[in-house]
């Protein structure tokens, strides 16, 4: 049995065409992430997002880092990057 192709098949009628994202949008967003980090202070942002990273080594309380940095500028991005760079990706074992 494969569910959806051979059994418990849905009788509903599926939608027509993809969703499609004006291409001008993402160019917004980019311009207004490069006015973003233009504007802000990039000494002050890889300093934070290196206390950030060696925080997230121990077992410190990473909340009042990150709000720092959110406060400062910081893109959700770098956050991002730098705890991925320290702690890694997770990657789902799977078990069939």
């Amino acid at each position: 049995v494969i569910v959806g192709v051979n059994d418990f098949l849905v009788e509903e009628a599926r939608p027509e065409g993809l969703l499609r994202i004006d291409p001008s949008i993402g160019r917004h967003q980019a311009e207004k992430l490069a006015k973003l980090r233009a504007g802000r202070d990039s000494a002050k942002v890889e300093h934070l997002l290196a206390k950030l990273s060696e925080a997230s080594r121990g077992t410190e309380n990473l909340v009042p880092h990150i709000i720092e940095c959110v406060d400062n500028r910081v893109t959700l991005g770098e956050v991002s990057h730098a705890l991925r760079a320290e702690w890694g990706e997770h990657r789902e074992t799977v078990v069939v």
